[in-house]
Order: structure tokens, then sequence, then C-alpha cells
């Protein structure tokens, strides 16, 4: 699956594979935490959807 979230960052930071930032900026730190974040969301709301359609 690939998605947007309109957030950009250089490509000299950028691990295109992992999808991460890889250097210990803060910048990237913030990136990093904020893709944790929506990773998490979209893990809960895929288990949240998948509870009540086995309900």
């Amino acid at each position: 699956m690939k998605f947007s979230l309109k957030s950009e960052v250089t490509a000299k930071i950028w691990d295109p594979k992992s999808g991460r930032a890889t250097v210990q900026t803060k910048e990237a730190l913030q990136l990093n935490r904020y893709l944790d974040s929506i990773k998490g969301q979209m893990i809960c709301t895929i288990i949240a959807s998948r509870k009540l359609t086995k309900s």
C-alpha cells in the first residue's frame, strides 16, 4: 500500500527501502515519530474494522 502524507524531506536523509529517515537529526527523528504514529493509527483502524465485520 502506498499513500502520501504531503510531507517533504531531503533525499539525503531518506531511505526509500525502509520508508524512513535514516539520519539522527531533529527533523528525521520527528518525521520517524510521525510515521510511527500514523502506522499505529492505521493498525488500530484495521483491527477495529475486522472486529466489526466478524460480529
